[in-house]
């Protein structure tokens, strides 16, 4: 194992523990939206600015979801939108993210730790699904939300590695539940004029759970070789949501 290995083992480590530690108060409710409502550490990193980093809110947003996701919020066993049933079998792939920050989350004059989240399904399809995930300044969830993730993904069969349908059991259940009428779609950037070439060598921290190599500005790649983000990676391997 290299150094960077281990630094994203003990910061993935470090995280989790804290996540099991200081998230508190776990609400299910299923009226009128299967929702999920929790209080988070908050954010684990800040630029010389102190604002949020971009991958600081992706990494907020992808932890917390993956610690509701799999883990029993009561007595009884029970997961939210009983998710470790349908992954044990099955991947999902992110198809789509969408992230909108208001202002309020670059005020120095708001409070960014803790944070409350409400997670809250947004549709369930024949073989793909939705989510929403809204972050207050804790105890104030009644005004707007410092940022919203909007995130859509695929079941994904394991041997095929193609798209397969969600189980009926879980579509009966969960379809008519979600606060969304339909997914958002995203339509392609137009192909600018002129474009030019650069060569990239595709890094280990380039390729996602498919081993595919994964798209994303080459502006933000800095930031994308940390321990942090390998940490993000390692969370969606072993949690199946990403």
């Amino acid at each position: 194992m290299n150094d960077i290995e281990k630094d994203y083992y003990e910061l993935m480590y470090a995280l989790i523990v804290l996540l099991e530690l200081k998230s508190k108060n776990v609400g299910v409710t299923d009226t009128p939206f299967w929702t999920a409502n929790f209080t988070i550490p908050g954010h684990e990193s800040f630029d010389r600015d102190g604002n949020p980093k971009l991958t600081s809110l992706m990494l907020t947003s992808v932890i917390s979801r993956s610690h509701v996701m799999n883990r029993p919020y009561n007595n009884a066993g029970h997961v939210f939108l009983d998710w470790p049933s349908i992954t044990k079998n099955n991947f999902t792939f992110v198809s789509s993210t969408q992230f909108t920050m208001s202002r309020s989350l670059y005020s120095a004059e708001v409070l960014k730790q803790p944070l409350d989240e409400v997670f809250v399904m947004g549709y369930v399809r024949n073989s793909s699904m939705g989510s929403v995930s809204h972050f207050y300044t804790a105890g104030k969830t009644i005004e707007e939300p410092l940022w919203t993730q909007l995130n859509q993904l695929v079941y994904i069969d394991r041997e095929t590695r193609k798209p397969t349908a969600l189980p009926d059991w879980y579509k009966n259940k969960y379809k008519d539940k979600g606060c969304m009428e339909k997914p958002v779609f995203f339509n392609p950037l137009d192909r600018p004029s002129p474009t030019y070439k650069q060569s990239v060598v595709v890094q280990w921290s380039d390729t996602d759970n498919f081993k595919h190599t994964i798209c994303q500005l080459r502006t933000l790649d800095h930031q994308c070789h940390s321990p942090r983000y390998h940490a993000a990676r390692h969370i969606f391997k072993h949690c199946n949501t990403f």
